[in-house]
């Protein structure tokens, strides 16, 4: 075998095929380990848990209601007994009536309008009676002459449970200024008044599409 001078690095022995073979898959299995950690190092990064929702405190998931101080339930046993899954109240299954404080009044005194609402369904029901769904409508010889809705902006919504037979009435009554209403007169300080000396008026009440059965009759003199 010739030697190789001094100096001289010695020749390089071309790797046999299986060598060849083996550092390709060699390189191979590091290149998909380079790969499997870097997607795994992003799953780590991006991969956080999402925050769980937080119960609302009705503990359903159902928005809470908003109470409306005009609207308070008188029930026997007191108080409002929830009902988990209570359906809508269908608007046969309600009575709607216009109550007012008396069936007379003296020309200086201004009607007191309120209303209530009785379940007479055979199964507990949901309904809305926030002043967001209360009308009042008092109607005379020429027709509607006023309405609770003609200047009203906004309301309150409260949804209740009612019993069957449980009736509910409203808290504070609506003082009625004698004068006529239209959405075009809110502002205005001169509104024509009701006839009085002894004239006859009628007051409806709604609670949502649910119509009073009767209107109250009632006299102004």
């Amino acid at each position: 075998m010739s030697r190789v001078p001094p100096g001289y690095a010695p020749p390089r022995r071309r790797p046999s095929r299986r060598v060849r073979r083996n550092r390709a898959l060699l390189i191979l299995v590091l290149i998909i380990g380079a790969i499997w950690l870097l997607v795994s190092m992003a799953q780590c990064s991006s991969g956080k848990a999402a925050p769980t929702p937080k119960p609302s405190p009705s503990g359903s998931g159902m928005p809470v209601p908003t109470p409306s101080a005009s609207f308070v339930g008188v029930p026997t046993g007191g108080g409002i007994p929830a009902v988990n899954g209570a359906a809508p109240c269908l608007v046969s299954d309600l009575t709607v009536a216009a109550v007012t404080d008396k069936d007379s009044y003296a020309a200086d005194e201004q009607p007191k309008l309120s209303l209530s609402i009785t379940n007479n369904g055979v199964a507990p029901c949901q309904v809305n009676v926030g002043t967001s769904q209360q009308v009042f409508q008092i109607s005379g010889a020429e027709g509607i002459l006023w309405q609770s809705t003609d200047c009203q902006s906004g309301g309150d919504n409260y949804v209740v449970t009612l019993q069957p037979q449980q009736s509910m009435s409203s808290a504070a009554p609506i003082s009625w200024e004698r004068a006529k209403s239209a959405p075009e007169t809110c502002t205005s300080t001169d509104r024509p008044k009701a006839a009085a000396n002894g004239s006859s008026y009628y007051l409806t009440t709604f609670v949502g599409q649910a119509k009073s059965v009767q209107s109250k009759k009632f006299v102004l003199n």
